[in-house]
C-alpha cells in the first residue's frame, strides 16, 4: 500500500538518488545497454536487477530538471567525485529513456515541470503523446534565460489537459499565439507570467483568483486592464519588478473598484505615500499586506509614509492578519 505513494514523487530535493538504478532496471535490454554504454564513459559498471514493482507507473509529479540533478547526483555518487564535468551530452540519452518509461509504464502525471535545455532534446513526438495520457493540475515551461519564442506544439498538447489544470508558471518565454489555448481551461485559476513578453499578459482570462507577475518594467494600464477583466474572483495577486511603480495609485484604485476581494496583496518598489491610504483601506476583505518601498525614497518621507499606513491599517482593515 506504501509503494504507490513513496513513487509518486521520488525525484524531490529530500530524497536520495540511490534510487536511480531501480528504473534503469525497468527498461528493455536494448535499452539497458544503451544505459550501460553511457556510463562507461564514466568509468561505471552496473548491473540490472529484477524490480519487485512497476515503479514508474506510480509517478505523478515531474519536473525534468529535477530528474536531470537526480541522475547526475546518483552518477556523482558511482564516480565517488561531486565535480562531475561535461556530464551533459551523456545524460540525456539516460533522461530520454527513463521519460519514455514513465510514459510507456502508464504514469498519469498530476505536476509537469519543462525547462528549455532539456525538453528540446528530447523526441518531440512522445513527450506530446505523453501529455495527453496525463490529469495536469500544475505545468510549468520555463526558458532558462533562454526566452523561448518556438513551443514546437508543447502549448497545444496541453488543450488534452483543460478539465483538470489549475496552475500554470510561465518563465522567460515570448507571446506566441499557441498560448491562447489556455482561454479554454475554465478551471485555471493560478497564473504566474515571470519576466516573460509583457503580450503574454493578454491571455489572461477571467477565472483567475491568483496572479503572479514578475518584470524587469511593469506596464501599469495594462495591469490595470487585466485587473477590470479578472474582477471579483481575484483573491491573490503579486507583482515584483525592477524598477519603481510610478502610478502605484492608479493601481490601488484598480484594486478597490474591480477587485473588492482581495485576501493577498504583495508589490515591489512601490513609493510609499500618503495617496495610497485610502485604496488600501477600502480592501476590506485584506489579510496579509507586503509593500516593498523604493529604496531611494527620502528617509523622512519614507518614514512618515510607513508611519501613517500603520495607522490606516489598523483602523480600516479590520481583518489584517500579517503586515
Amino acid at each position: 500500500m506504501s509503494i504507490p505513494i513513496l513513487w509518486q514523487d521520488p525525484f524531490s530535493i529530500e530524497r536520495r538518488s540511490l534510487f536511480i538504478p531501480i528504473y534503469f532496471s525497468s527498461l528493455d535490454e536494448d535499452e539497458k545497454l544503451v544505459i550501460k554504454e553511457c556510463l562507461k564513459e564514466f568509468g561505471i559498471n552496473i548491473e540490472f536487477s529484477k524490480p519487485l514493482f512497476d515503479y514508474a507507473r506510480f509517478l505523478k509529479v515531474l519536473y525534468i530538471y529535477r530528474l536531470r540533478n537526480k541522475i547526475r547526483e546518483w552518477m556523482c555518487l558511482k564516480f565517488n567525485t561531486q565535480n562531475l564535468l561535461d556530464y551533459n551530452s551523456n545524460i540525456f540519452p539516460l533522461i530520454t529513456l527513463l521519460f519514455k518509461l514513465f510514459h510507456e509504464s502508464g504514469a498519469i502525471l498530476h505536476e509537469l515541470g519543462i525547462h528549455n535545455s532539456e525538453f528540446l532534446k528530447f523526441e518531440l513526438d512522445e513527450s506530446l503523446h505523453s501529455l495527453k495520457q496525463n490529469q495536469l493540475r500544475k505545468f510549468i515551461l520555463n526558458g532558462n534565460d533562454d526566452c523561448l519564442t518556438e513551443f514546437y506544439g508543447i502549448i497545444s498538447a496541453l488543450e488534452s489537459q483543460k478539465d483538470t489544470l489549475q496552475e500554470v508558471t510561465l518563465e522567460d518565454c515570448f507571446f506566441s499565439t499557441e498560448f491562447e489555448v489556455l482561454n479554454n481551461f475554465k478551471n485555471l485559476e493560478t497564473h504566474r507570467i515571470l519576466d516573460c513578453d509583457i503580450e503574454l499578459l493578454k491571455i489572461l482570462d477571467h477565472n483567475i483568483s491568483t496572479l503572479e507577475i514578475s518584470y524587469c518594467q511593469i506596464n501599469v494600464l495594462i495591469i490595470v486592464q487585466i485587473l477590470e477583466k479578472v474582477g471579483k474572483l481575484l483573491q491573490r495577486l503579486k507583482i515584483e519588478t525592477g524598477i519603481v511603480v510610478r502610478e502605484e495609485t492608479l493601481l490601488l484604485e484598480a484594486l478597490k473598484s474591480f477587485c473588492p476581494n482581495i485576501i493577498y496583496l504583495y508589490i515591489t518598489d512601490i513609493e510609499l505615500s500618503t495617496q495610497l491610504l485610502e485604496p488600501i483601506g477600502n480592501l476590506q476583505k485584506l489579510q496579509f499586506l507586503s509593500l516593498w518601498y523604493a529604496y531611494h525614497t527620502p528617509k523622512k518621507e519614507r518614514k512618515y509614509g510607513l508611519c501613517n499606513l500603520l495607522k490606516y491599517c489598523r483602523q480600516h482593515c479590520n481583518i489584517l492578519t500579517s503586515v
